[in-house]
């Protein structure tokens, strides 16, 4: 095998593994999700109000997981274009959404820029 080839499959599989990228921070960003809103539902139930009424950090953290959810799921979407290898647009914009919370979106997104030319549109 020439050097070439080996090239082509090496960058050929990078779509996979951003992919595969953004699918696990997406699952993350899901289960924390869940958890905030438990931490949430405590908070509220919660005798002690940690220096701040009880609903206002139940509506912080309500907040936070409902950010938390929007991302998670936009990143698993984009995951899934980059697997299959479809749409570059929108995996590159699920990479960019989960670039400020975790290092797993800033190597998918590395990854994503340099395969464009392996994705069909």
């Amino acid at each position: 095998m020439n050097d070439i080839e080996s090239k082509d499959s090496q960058t050929a599989t990078l779509p996979l593994v951003s992919g595969i990228l953004l699918i696990v921070e997406g699952a993350f960003k899901i289960l924390s999700f869940l958890g905030a809103i438990i931490t949430g539902l405590f908070a509220y139930l919660s005798p002690w109000g940690y220096g701040m009424p009880h609903a206002n950090i139940s509506a912080l953290l309500v907040v936070g997981a409902i950010v938390l959810l929007i991302v998670g799921t936009f990143s698993v979407i984009a995951g899934i274009y980059s697997v299959k290898r479809e749409k570059w647009g929108v995996a590159l914009a699920g990479s960019i959404v989960a670039t400020p919370f975790s290092i797993l979106g800033i190597a998918a997104l590395i990854m994503i820029i340099l395969s464009r030319k392996d994705f069909k549109s």
